[in-house]
């Protein structure tokens, strides 16, 4: 029998654990912790390898099959590639002159601003070209040879297409302000000679396969249309004259060109593409958008030919949705590729406005008047294209007041009675309206009031 003043242990000294016994258990836990996070780590991991290789063979073969139906058929893929063709012979090269001809102009102020901006300076202009004759013969000389490849690092990608644009666009503006000095002192035929070179410039800026040199191109013919809009203010050319400007206009295939330096941007992007394919981590994401910026390109060559209508409108919320969404920067360019049919489209349709005014200015210095109808000045000038590329019809045209009202429907392909296009709208609204130099203010308020009436065509 146990004495009663023994102590009995009580229930938590029970639940008492030795600290030794405390310390085993937790490294215990910790080690299981451990383990689990482990093993969920390395199942994320493996889910992941997992994913990343299906992805890479799925979008990897998506990808090598394009490649492949592109290389059957002899596209380029490589932008030396689509800078491919027969050497250029020094004496048919247009490049050096022009570089050159840059070379000589000692001080470009004079040429800052093309000759229909407020801003341009006739005395300075005239006292500069005093100066850079030989530039000027350089030029012309240079317009005359059928090809112009100037030294482009193709291999340094897209940052090579920055450096001549600037040279180019400064020389339109440089011939452009000869044309109007000669066209102030009385050298009529001359000034037009000169802008048949200023054409020709820009033919020569869209022969490199890149939509930098289209935008180039249109811009060089934006000048040179500016330069013309105020020498028939001041006096138009002859028919000779005027068969030169025509030959000078209708010497190009757009649509050919438009091609030529898509496929070279695609060319460009897929060598982009291979230089980032050396992170394994990120292989599978540029395949993806790799294939979905062939399907972008390729589809804007399949509807090059087709003339740009509403439907095609590149507003971003509108087209961004033809691109996946695993594909973010195609999405992200796909907005700025789209809109160059628009502005080869509307560079046709000013070619067409331009050559149609010429033909109404020498019309009326053979006639004393203007005809009633574009069907009565195509009976005089058979070769002049005055289609309009935004209807598939002639040019909208009327008499008004000792003048005419001529336009084309704009990229919104409706007539809006001469209402010029509004700028800060996208896809601007209006039309394209030629408006004669001088008359700006008046014809923009008078043609803003203008409603849909039927037009001479």
């Amino acid at each position: 029998m146990a004495h009663a003043d023994t102590e009995q242990p009580s229930s938590a000294q029970n639940l008492t654990v030795p600290q030794e016994s405390r310390g085993w258990m937790g490294c215990i836990f910790r080690r299981r912790w451990v383990r689990r996070t482990a093993v969920a780590v390395l199942a994320l991991l493996v889910l992941f390898a997992a994913a990343h290789t299906l992805l890479t063979v799925y979008f990897g073969l998506r990808l090598w099959g394009t490649l492949a139906e592109l290389r059957a058929r002899g596209e380029p893929l490589e932008i030396r590639q689509a800078c491919a063709g027969p050497p250029v012979r020094p004496h048919e090269n247009a490049a050096p002159l022009y570089v050159a001809a840059r070379a000589l102009i000692e001080e470009t102020t004079p040429y800052d601003y093309p000759p229909d901006s407020e801003k341009w300076d006739l005395t300075a202009a005239r006292q500069g070209l005093e100066r850079d004759l030989g530039a000027l013969q350089l030029i012309l000389t240079a317009t005359q040879r059928p090809q112009c490849q100037f030294d482009v690092r193709w291999e340094e990608g897209s940052t090579s297409l920055l450096q001549y644009p600037a040279v180019k666009r400064q020389l339109a503006r440089f011939v452009a302000s000869a044309m109007i000095v000669a066209v102030e002192t009385g050298e009529v035929e001359e000034a037009y000679r000169r802008a048949v070179a200023g054409f020709a410039m820009s033919r020569h800026a869209a022969m490199e396969p890149s939509l930098i040199s289209q935008l180039v191109s249109y811009g060089v013919d934006a000048i040179m249309a500016g330069a013309v809009k105020v020498a028939l203010a001041k006096a138009p050319p002859s028919r000779q004259t005027q068969q030169a400007l025509l030959a000078a206009f209708t010497n190009r295939d757009f649509v050919a060109e438009y091609v030529h330096a898509l496929r070279g941007e695609r060319a460009l992007g897929l060598d982009q593409f291979r230089r980032g394919l050396g992170c394994r981590l990120t292989r599978p994401w540029l395949y993806a958008e790799e294939f979905a910026y062939l399907h972008v390109t390729n589809s804007l060559i399949a509807s090059a030919a087709q003339p740009f209508r509403p439907k095609d409108d590149p507003q971003p919320d509108r087209i961004v949705v033809s691109a996946p969404r695993f594909a973010p920067l195609t999405r992200m360019m796909l907005p700025t590729l789209a809109r160059f049919k628009m502005e080869r489209d509307k560079m046709l349709a000013n070619r067409s406005l331009l050559q149609t005014a010429i033909a109404l200015e020498v019309y009326r210095a053979e006639k004393g008047r203007y005809p009633e109808t574009l069907a009565l000045l195509r009976k005089e000038f058979p070769d002049v294209a005055s289609e309009d590329v935004f209807s598939g019809k002639a040019l909208v045209y009327r008499l008004e007041g000792d003048g005419f009202l001529l336009y084309s429907l704009g990229p919104d392909c409706r007539d809006d009675g001469g209402r010029p296009l509004d700028q800060r709208e996208y896809p601007p609204r209006g039309d394209l309206v030629w408006i004669p130099h001088g008359k700006e203010d008046a014809f923009k308020a008078r043609a803003a009031q203008a409603g849909p009436k039927k037009s001479a065509r």
